[in-house]
């Protein structure tokens, strides 16, 4: 009963045998009687179309499983700077989850210290319609703090305007720190160090003033905190430069180059009570096989 055919199909080409996606398009034409006397209509074949839609649509499901297992932050925001798009990985990187993010101003996640300077900066790449590659922000952690950010970014133009950008952070955090701990001389490195761990102290104090002790601050206590109390309560019979050197000798191993500035700190701590004389010794003592450098 239809008066009109529209569909797309595949065929099976006679002389090769070869598969074809074709799209039929036509009218039918009906007799006194009612019935379908006739068809006219064209037939295209759109093979090539059909296979550039497959390889779009792999290429979608690839990006998407990339974009659920990056470790990396992937965002997209409009021209006014809302987020419209936060990956989930933002939630290992800062605390929150994506739909906390998006519908925000992303500058309402920069440091406050920041905030300026990422303004000002905007401006110009709205004004060049370019982007920018590894630079440095800090971003506020949802459990207190800031994380410190490689990001690169595009715009995205649409009738040669800029309407928003796209792009991609790394969390560097720990990274800044081993380099800034080794940057430095020995008397800065142990400024470097107790203003850390005066730094957690506080932030460990205000948060359970604030809210209370559990949840969040009940993990920043364990996580974070508790060894940083530890190590105030060995600063009583040891010399804050010799957490340093051990700081120093855990990142000197090239196996140990990536690790997190805290487990260095924690090694430090531990280090500490092992028994000995010499590092040899000391080594040779270490009850705890996770953190034991290795040597030639």
């Amino acid at each position: 009963n239809k008066k009109e055919f529209n569909k797309e199909y595949r065929i099976q080409r006679e002389n090769d045998g070869q598969i074809r996606w074709v799209h039929g398009l036509g009218e039918f034409s009906f007799d006194e009687n009612g019935e379908s006397s006739m068809m006219i209509g064209t037939i295209q074949d759109i093979t090539d179309r059909k296979k550039s839609e497959e390889v779009i649509r792999k290429s979608e499901i690839a990006f998407g499983a990339f974009i659920e297992t990056s470790k990396d932050w992937i965002w997209s925001t409009d021209f006014d700077g809302i987020i419209n798009f936060s990956s989930p990985a933002v939630e290992n990187i800062l605390g929150y989850n994506p739909s906390e993010m998006e519908g925000k101003r992303s500058s309402e996640f920069i440091y406050n210290f920041d905030k300026k300077y990422v303004s000002e900066i905007r401006e110009k790449f709205i004004e060049k319609k370019e982007g920018w590659t590894n630079l440095k922000l800090r971003y506020i952690h949802k459990k207190g703090g800031f994380r410190i950010l490689e990001s690169s970014g595009l715009p995205i133009i649409e009738d040669a305007k800029v309407i928003g950008f796209r792009g991609i952070d790394r969390d560097i955090t720990d990274r800044m720190n081993r380099e800034e701990l080794i940057r430095k001389s020995l008397e800065e490195k142990e400024m470097f160090l107790y203003s850390y761990l005066v730094q957690v102290y506080e932030t460990d104090s205000q948060m359970k003033k604030e809210i209370g002790y559990g949840g969040v601050s009940k993990w920043y206590f364990e996580n974070r905190a508790e060894l940083v109390y530890g190590i105030f309560d060995k600063l009583d019979s040891t010399e804050i430069s010799q957490f340093v050197k051990w700081i120093d000798e855990y990142y000197s191993h090239g196996e140990y180059a990536d690790r997190p500035f805290y487990e260095a700190l924690e090694f430090a701590y531990r280090f500490q009570d092992a028994s000995g004389e010499t590092l040899w010794e000391k080594y040779e003592n270490l009850k705890f096989g996770k953190i034991k450098p290795g040597r030639k």
